[in-house]
């Protein structure tokens, strides 16, 4: 393991050197080490797996919220129900507040 990071410090400082003649060199060669870094296949399935977990997530969390949004819909109807004369004064004061604030005579 210290070989292959005494030839990985090796590999960088002539990489801050010559980076297009570093390039040129492994062009086409060390295709073992190049899989062993990096797994294209294994990229792609991490990816395809990433995209599929986060659809999933998205579905749970749009199923969670509409069943959240039914749950106070639910409520808030009951609770007119129960208390309608609250609402009707709230809805009231709101609307005479509205118009109170929209007809007032703008001050020259």
């Amino acid at each position: 393991m210290d070989k292959i990071k005494d030839a990985l410090k090796v590999l960088d400082e002539i990489a801050k050197e010559n980076k297009e003649q570093l390039i040129k060199t492994m062009d086409g060669k060390y295709e073992y080490l190049k899989c062993a870094i990096i797994d294209e296949n294994g990229f792609k399935d991490s990816l395809t797996l990433a995209a599929h977990k986060i659809a999933d997530f998205v579905t749970s969390v749009k199923t969670s919220s509409n069943e959240k949004a039914k749950e106070i819909v639910v409520a808030f109807n009951q609770s007119v129900h129960q208390n309608p004369w609250h609402y009707i004064g709230g809805v009231a004061v709101g609307s005479f507040l509205l118009s109170f604030v929209l007809n007032r005579k703008k001050a020259v």
